[in-house]
């Protein structure tokens, strides 16, 4: 989805938070949730891959993750039961999420997620 629409995490974040905050454009990576799955988790990891100047198989160190939670316990797009629960490698992926009635969803990996310095819900 577009970072205009109703339902885009983006466009709440930039409302609540990123609006509010001293950042320039070029210290926010967000989702382009516009493209398809598979093309928007690609660009993610490639942008974060540049930024933290990443080599082979290295995954950032975030020094902040702020996390939300489903009611099914999900954070992130890792909902239970779907493939990117098993994600070990990759920084971003499109997860796979038949109990949303949107099927698709773009994600970071757990790993990464963990490595957070701080993280929070």
């Amino acid at each position: 989805m577009p970072p205009d629409h109703p339902d885009s995490n983006y466009r709440m974040t930039r409302e609540a938070l990123l609006d509010k905050v001293p950042l320039s454009e070029n210290q926010i990576f967000r989702i382009h949730g516009e493209l398809e799955p598979d093309g928007a988790a690609s660009r993610y990891e490639f942008d974060i891959r540049q930024s933290f100047r990443l080599e082979g198989a290295e995954i950032p160190v975030f020094d902040m993750v702020a996390l939300g939670m489903g009611p099914d316990g999900h954070t992130a797009s890792l909902f239970p039961h779907t493939e990117g629960l098993h994600e070990l490698m990759r920084i971003a992926i499109a997860n796979h999420v038949p109990q949303q009635k949107e099927s698709w969803r773009v994600t970071l990996t757990w790993p990464v997620i963990n490595r957070g310095r701080d993280v929070f819900f």
